[in-house]
């Protein structure tokens, strides 16, 4: 016997509900008969209620997305509450947003923490792909990644901060007015590096114009060594060279440079007075920031 299929759902769009249909209807209640007033009535108090819950998620994500929107920035020179903490950053209408941390309470503000290392948790041991597209996390030690931080300073001028602290209390700075980074093409080559100011001295100069390399991807002109292997980090390494802000988080003596025979720096490194000299060697603390390029009334402190 030919019967009636009786069916109830919501209709979203026209906010209204149909009753009678002789169309397949999926997950939703179907009858073969003709269901009673009590059934109805309760279905249409359910739908009542489920269209009120559907009303609350539409206007939640409404706000969710206008907050979002409101508090992308360009960079941390962009956020005006100058509050340290983490941002949403997007580097172009067609980009994604990622988060970062923005230093805004020293050294002027403005500062997008591209480093982080204080207490030797984090692995830095890593291979190329760890690399360029960053690890750790933005409350403990990290680093950023190499195709961000080309993104960032291709589009616009950057200037560079390296703040340090050894395990005897010591604090030193650098700065460089000019900092930028090739594509994966170029091997993430450290490209500028500009004027250079502060107390830890121009240790990064030897660096400018390197290639990056890792364990897997041996970029270095040591024709002897992979220096990511022997000093077991990730850099722009020229010749195995005495500084290294990627090394392994030790309280170490062993300060020898690596070359055949010697023994390696097996901690972080910062060292600008050659070989047998060492300013900053064994870092406790550090972070490395980026801003782009802008005059500033509050200089670093001497």
């Amino acid at each position: 016997m030919d019967q009636t299929v009786w069916a109830v759902w919501i209709n979203t769009k026209a906010g209204g509900v149909c009753w009678k249909t002789h169309r397949p209807v999926q997950k939703w209640v179907v009858w073969t008969a003709r269901p009673t007033l009590a059934t109805i009535e309760l279905l249409m108090a359910k739908m009542d209620y489920l269209q009120g819950k559907l009303a609350e998620i539409e206007l939640g994500i409404r706000q969710w997305q206008g907050v979002c929107l409101k508090s992308t920035l360009g960079s941390c020179q962009e956020e005006s509450s100058r509050l340290s903490g983490k941002y949403l950053v997007q580097l172009g209408p067609n980009k994604r947003p990622f988060e970062v941390f923005c230093e805004q309470t020293s050294l002027g503000g403005g500062w997008t923490v591209i480093q982080q290392r204080f207490n030797g948790l984090e692995n830095f041991y890593r291979n190329w792909t760890d690399y360029r597209d960053g690890f750790g996390n933005l409350g403990g030690e990290f680093w950023i990644g190499l195709e961000r931080l080309n993104e960032m300073t291709s589009r616009r001028p950057h200037e560079l901060m390296v703040e340090m602290k050894d395990f005897q209390g010591n604090y030193g700075y650098s700065n460089y007015k000019e900092f930028e980074i090739g594509s994966e093409v170029e091997q993430f080559r450290l490209k500028k590096l500009g004027v250079q100011s502060g107390t830890a001295g121009d240790a990064l100069r030897v660096n400018q114009g390197q290639k990056f390399s890792t364990a897997d991807r041996d970029n270095d002109a040591n024709g002897n060594a992979n220096c990511a292997v022997a000093l077991k980090a990730g850099w722009w390494f020229f010749s195995c060279t005495n500084t290294n802000l990627n090394g392994p988080c030790n309280n170490t003596t062993d300060l020898g440079r690596y070359h055949p025979g010697a023994p390696t720096d097996d901690a972080l490194l910062y060292s600008s007075l050659g070989y047998q000299q060492h300013l900053f060697k064994q870092l406790a603390h550090f972070q490395v920031l980026l801003s782009v390029l802008a005059a500033r009334t509050n200089e670093p402190p001497v």
